[in-house]
């Protein structure tokens, strides 16, 4: 005997749908190059803010911290017989986090940039060492 099997009849709706598609790119060496001069002239900025009362040298330094690297970067402005010197150098990260021996560390590095920075212009301009 055969049984009779019913199929109730679907009725078939087509919702409209829509997608956006947000494309997420990585940044580009020019956004990378334009980001790294913008937290520089802030840290120029920054570095130029700083006033400093009995300072005959002029000198202004801070240390900003390098996410990137972990490190620590110290950042120095300084005005010498009316030259100024500019320049930044790495602090290592063995270097205490004691106030007093991050400034030695500090002046330890700007002296030996700015005997690098003032020795050849000394031997230029002295005419008995130039001769040698």
């Amino acid at each position: 005997m055969k049984i009779p099997i019913y199929i109730p009849v679907t009725k078939q709706e087509y919702v409209p749908y829509e997608k956006s598609v947000v494309e997420h790119r990585a940044p580009t060496d020019e956004s990378i190059r334009l980001y790294d001069e913008m937290i520089d002239k802030v840290r120029s900025h920054l570095v130029s803010t700083i006033t400093t009362e009995n300072n005959p040298m002029s000198f202004r330094a801070a240390v900003f911290f390098e996410p990137q690297s972990f490190s620590y970067v110290c950042k120095y402005s300084v005005i010498l017989n009316g030259k100024e010197f500019t320049g930044d150098f790495p602090l290592d990260a063995d270097t205490p986090s004691r106030p007093v021996d991050v400034a030695q560390k500090v002046a330890k590095m700007l002296a030996d940039q700015l005997a690098r920075s003032i020795v050849p212009d000394l031997v230029r301009t002295t005419p008995y060492l130039r001769n040698k």
